[in-house]
This record gives C-alpha cells, sequence and structure tokens, in this order.
C-alpha cells in the first residue's frame, strides 16, 4: 500500500512528521487524545469496535474505563501513566479487558494510546467481523488467527468454548503474578525471578533493594485510603522510571516494594539508584487540593554471581540493611554484603 504525498495531519513528532495515514497503518488500533480527554483521531480497527458509534469529538473517559492504573479518570493521571501497563474497558464490549500503553507527543498537548485486545481476542474478532488484514503486519495477531477468518472458527462451539478457557487461563497466570493496585510485580513473580538470576549465575551477581514507605499511615489517617492508593500508585511510577526493562519491581506488602537489578555496576552505582528513588519519593503527591508527603528508606544487599542462599534469607538481608536505615533517622540507604 503507498503513502498519499499529501499529508492528512501532523502530530507533533520531534524528529520526523507523523500523518493519520501512517499511524493508521503502523498502528491501526491507536487512539489519538487531545487535553483534557477529547478524541481526534481513531484507527481503522479501533473504529470497527465502536460499530456504527463514531469516537471522534467523543471523552475518553466516559467512552473508557481505566482499571490500571486504578483511579485514572483525567488527563493529568493519563499523562503521569506514559510507558505503563494500562487495562481499560470499552463500555460498548462490557465483558472484555484491553491492555494498551501511552505516550504524550513532543510539543502538543495529545497523547497516544496504542490498544491491543488481550485475552478475549477471539470472541471480539468474532463479534466485530474483524480480518487479518485489519491488524498491522508487524503483530503476531494474524498468527494467532492461523491464517483464516475468524469468523469460521468461532462457528465451532467447542472451539469457542476453548477460546474461552483459553482467556481465563492467560488473564488468571496475569493476576497471579502482578499486583492488582499498581501494576507492579507481586511476592510470587519476585521470587521466579531471583531463582532464575541464581540460576544463571547472572554475570557480576546481582543486587536487592528493599523499600519501606516513611510516614505512609499517616497520609492514610489524614485522607483516607483513595489517597493512600494514589501514593502507592505514584511510588510505583517512581521505581519504574528509576530502573531498567532487565530490573524487576515488585509490591510485597501494604507499602513494601522489593527491587532486584540484574546488573548493578558498582556499589557507589548502586547507592546513587537508591538516593535517587529517595529524592523523587519525598517530592509532594497531589492528591486532589491536598499534598501527600511521604519518604522512602532502603535497605540493600549484593549478591554475589555464584549464590546458593535462599530468596527468603536474601530478602532477609536486605531488610536488615532496611531497619538500620529506618533506625538511622528514615529516608536513608544502607548496604550490606552476603
Amino acid at each position: 500500500m503507498e503513502l498519499s504525498v499529501q499529508k492528512i495531519e501532523n502530530y507533533g513528532a520531534s524528529s520526523a512528521e507523523l500523518s493519520a495515514e501512517m499511524l493508521d497503518i503502523l498502528l491501526p488500533l491507536h487512539v489519538l487524545v487531545a487535553k483534557p480527554g477529547r478524541i481526534i483521531h481513531v484507527g481503522p480497527t479501533f473504529a470497527k469496535l465502536m460499530n456504527a458509534d463514531s469516537p471522534v469529538g467523543q471523552d475518553i473517559f466516559k467512552l473508557f474505563e481505566f482499571r490500571r492504573p486504578v483511579g485514572l479518570r483525567r488527563w493529568e493521571g493519563l499523562c503521569k501513566s506514559t510507558g505503563l501497563a494500562l487495562i481499560a474497558r470499552l463500555k460498548n464490549l462490557e465483558n472484555h479487558n484491553l491492555k494498551a500503553v501511552c505516550v504524550p507527543l513532543v510539543g502538543a498537548d495529545k497523547i497516544l494510546i496504542n490498544f491491543s485486545l488481550g485475552a478475549g481476542i477471539h470472541e471480539i474478532v468474532a463479534s466485530r467481523n474483524l480480518k487479518i488484514r485489519d491488524f498491522s503486519p508487524a503483530e503476531s495477531t494474524g498468527e494467532m488467527l492461523y491464517m483464516k477468518e475468524i469468523q469460521s472458527v468461532v462457528l465451532s462451539a467447542s472451539r469457542d468454548l476453548n477460546n474461552r478457557l483459553d482467556g481465563a487461563k492467560t488473564m488468571a497466570e496475569e493476576q497471579a503474578f502482578s499486583d492488582s493496585l499498581t501494576g507492579l510485580n507481586n511476592r510470587r513473580a519476585l521470587y521466579g525471578f531471583i531463582s532464575r538470576l541464581q540460576d544463571r549465575k547472572a554475570l557480576g551477581g546481582f543486587a536487592i533493594m528493599q523499600i519501606d514507605l516513611d510516614f505512609f499511615k499517616s497520609v492514610n489517617d489524614t485522607y483516607g485510603h483513595a489517597a493512600g492508593d494514589h501514593v502507592l500508585q505514584e511510588v510505583a511510577r517512581v521505581l519504574l522510571s528509576e530502573t531498567r526493562s532487565t530490573d524487576l519491581v515488585a509490591r510485597v506488602g501494604g507499602d513494601e516494594f522489593v527491587i532486584v537489578l540484574s546488573d548493578f555496576g558498582t556499589q557507589e552505582q548502586l547507592k546513587e539508584v537508591g538516593l535517587r528513588i529517595i529524592e523523587e519519593v519525598a517530592k509532594p503527591i497531589k492528591f486532589g487540593a491536598h499534598e501527600c508527603l511521604v519518604g522512602a528508606s532502603i535497605g540493600a544487599v549484593i549478591v554475589p554471581q555464584v549464590s546458593e542462599i535462599k530468596a527468603d534469607d536474601l530478602l532477609a538481608l536486605a531488610d536488615k540493611a532496611l531497619y538500620r536505615s529506618k533506625n538511622a533517622g528514615r529516608g536513608m540507604f544502607n548496604l550490606v554484603q552476603c
């Protein structure tokens, strides 16, 4: 398919110009949103999800219920969710969660959100009569549809049942390894990650940070649990922004987090990461008309390249370093060796 020489509209990229036609080809399930939430363009496949209703001009927060992060109902929250895994429910697809990721466009009050159909793909494809050509050639969706029209597959009652079971299994597996409030990994995923690093004898070893929020209880007591949940989501965003894709960030308790850094560099570099986290978490977190103030105390342990110490014992060592930070006046970083 050849692109038209004439640009339909320029959406403001810093080093290249993207037209609506280009976005439609690259991301057929995308939605372009202008401040404070007005939809100004959608990809052709997303338009099919709406049936006869045009989403252009509608308020995205009325069209969607964002289920992760919890409480995402405003433009400011969408801006802060850049790069996070979003889960949203389109109100005319009530039984299906869509996955999404969003990015702001440089130099414009616009956000680009790209959706995927998630675990319920077979039922959505059938109900909206989608074809392989409705998906980007770069996606694996076409392969999932077995290179044939999905309509013929779902005519079989047994195949329909299998699809439902597969979708339920996928959703159950996702929930088993993630924290529903923050979208971070949970304790089960943490233990698996540590085990894999030990099995592979990670080059140069790895490091574990145990993080506990200071003064979190006073936020709950003063402003309520909704404010506390918002603080936890903002802290999760900070931790993700200060780590890499090769690291693991987990929420393991109420206000307790763990970071596993697969290649932390030197002790000094590890400390710098910890101090940056402490500095970022200490910044005021807005919740409505209020500013919530919390802090972070961190304990870390360096695990050598060859180590058979159990995950529980490694976390106990990091916890020991954490309580040194607490006892030293909070908002501190302490490191112990195995």
